[in-house]
């Protein structure tokens, strides 16, 4: 059973022992999701799971710093086959926020001391533009559409006959 196919309500009880005062159960309650998500719809969506402080597994419901080894351990999936299956941008980072800005702190510090340059960059531009690019999501390409609807109806491009 996964996040998927239940809403989910986790309770866990634990006990916290102190010296001559015996036992007390503490009782942590925690909402993870009011229904399960599915493939994700629109930008938004995909922005409001990115941009909390741990990410949430969609497959389980659990929260992590990184996903990466969570989906490789527990579920027996790649970063791919995950961002297809909930229909997130390849670009999409699988991580928190606080993760995502503490690496960012560390780079921009080894770049601030000269251990990472910007050498490489001429190589890896020439090593992109001959990357095979994977398909653009749905909700991406409609954003798409729309944006050059309003171009053409702003700038008068609907009006211009091909001759």
């Amino acid at each position: 059973m996964n996040a998927r196919e239940n809403s989910l309500l986790t309770v866990g009880i634990y006990c916290a022992c102190s010296p001559g005062n015996g036992v007390y159960p503490l009782i942590d309650i925690r909402i993870l999701s009011m229904e399960p998500r599915g493939p994700f719809t629109s930008f938004l969506d995909v922005y409001e799971y990115l941009s909390s402080d741990l990410i949430e597994c969609l497959e389980c419901g659990r929260r992590f710093h990184l996903l990466n080894p969570h989906l490789r351990k527990a579920h027996g999936m790649t970063c791919d086959e995950y961002r297809e299956l909930y229909n997130l941008p390849v670009t999409a980072p699988l991580a928190g926020r606080l993760f995502r800005q503490k690496q960012s702190d560390k780079m921009r510090y080894l770049i601030s001391i000269g251990v990472v340059t910007h050498d490489h960059l001429a190589s890896a531009s020439l090593k992109s533009k001959s990357a095979i690019h994977r398909k653009r999501r749905d909700y991406d390409l409609a954003e798409q559409a729309q944006r050059l609807i309003s171009y053409r109806r702003k700038y008068g491009w609907d009006k211009v006959k091909n001759k």
